[in-house]
């Protein structure tokens, strides 16, 4: 088989980009399809996102997706929403226990984040829960609502070790569409200064 050749011009590099780019978000559509059969709930941020780094890991490994520990807040962009601004920021007197969020950066900086869109229909916004996130920067508005994402550096995973077996169950429930056994993930988030 002969060997493809290079895009040489401007308009076939364009083309190029432009496919590979496609080819590339039908991945990550595909993967958050399969990370939500396998993790399925409102509020369930964290293990979506890791389950979701672990997924894309495999299905576009030469394109790294980041870990981000941080706080979130949401604020209706027009007067038309009747839900008010909500915020996930551990930085409250509940500290942790009153909301932090996680999501993912691609190596340019695009935020993929593909639990908030169920979590904001729980929580009464009229946001569709089957879209997820995947946009420039950490600021920006969709459906009306602006997002404002910061990543705290103090924030650290924990008790990873104790999740890997139910991590491993549902990441083959993601690949295989074969249901996992009963079990728990133990992933939280603390504050590593004292």
């Amino acid at each position: 088989m002969a060997k493809k050749k290079p895009p040489t011009s401007k308009v076939e590099r364009r083309r190029a980009k432009m496919t590979a780019e496609r080819q590339r978000d039908a991945a990550v559509d595909r993967a958050v399809e399969s990370i939500r059969y396998a993790v399925q709930g409102s509020g369930l941020c964290l293990p979506s996102c890791v389950l979701l780094q672990r997924v894309l890991a495999v299905a576009l490994p030469g394109e790294p997706f980041v870990l981000r520990l941080g706080a979130l807040h949401v604020q209706p962009h027009t007067e038309d929403h009747e839900v008010g601004p909500i915020a996930f920021d551990p930085r409250g007197p509940d500290g942790v226990d009153g909301g932090f969020h996680a999501w993912l950066e691609t190596s340019d900086g695009r935020v993929l984040d593909p639990s908030i869109a169920v979590t904001l229909c729980h929580e009464g916004y009229t946001v569709d829960p089957g879209t997820y996130c995947l946009d420039g920067g950490r600021k920006f508005t969709r459906d009306g609502l602006l997002f404002l994402y910061e990543e705290l550096a103090d924030l650290e995973l924990i008790n990873v070790e104790e999740s890997e077996p139910q991590l491993a169950h549902l990441l083959h429930m993601a690949f295989t569409g074969e249901p996992a056994p009963v079990g728990t993930v133990f992933l939280d988030v603390r504050f590593s200064r004292p």
